[in-house]
């Protein structure tokens, strides 16, 4: 299937993707309960944004890369505004409720409850089409 195994060094509550899921969906309702920005701009600031760099290499990588003396210039010179973020971003946002009717009244607005089916095929295509370019890019670009 093209996956990469992850060895877990011990047990802990949900799958690692599921840990980083979670909290890119807070932030996601979150954005939409503030007003900052609509369900739409959110999906298209990760798909089109964070998720490019993020579907070859990892966080700690891309920190490695973003700075010139490595991840340890990264850490020293953003930390401080991440921390920011991270205390910004305690308070939980439900998940249900008139914030939840807006998000799924915005998505039917995109993409109509009985095309879910046919769009989820399209998303899996799209995984198997960017597993073999990886898979490629690995064997010609290099890892």
């Amino acid at each position: 299937m093209g996956q990469a195994p992850i060895t877990l060094n011990k047990e802990i509550a949900g799958f690692i993707m599921s840990r980083f899921q979670a909290p890119i969906l807070q932030e996601a309702f979150r954005l939409v309960a503030a007003g900052v920005a609509s369900p739409a701009d959110v999906d298209r600031a990760m798909s089109e944004g964070i998720s490019q760099r993020w579907s070859f290499i990892g966080p700690f990588e891309v920190g490695d890369l973003n700075a010139p003396g490595g991840f340890a210039d990264y850490a020293a010179r953003y930390e401080g505004i991440n921390r920011t973020l991270s205390e910004s971003q305690r308070d939980l946002v439900p998940w249900a409720g008139p914030l939840l009717d807006h998000i799924v009244a915005e998505r039917r607005k995109v993409l109509a409850f009985d095309k879910l089916k046919e769009r989820a095929q399209w998303r899996d295509r799209r995984l198997m089409g960017l597993a073999v370019h990886k898979k490629w890019a690995r064997e010609t670009i290099g890892a």
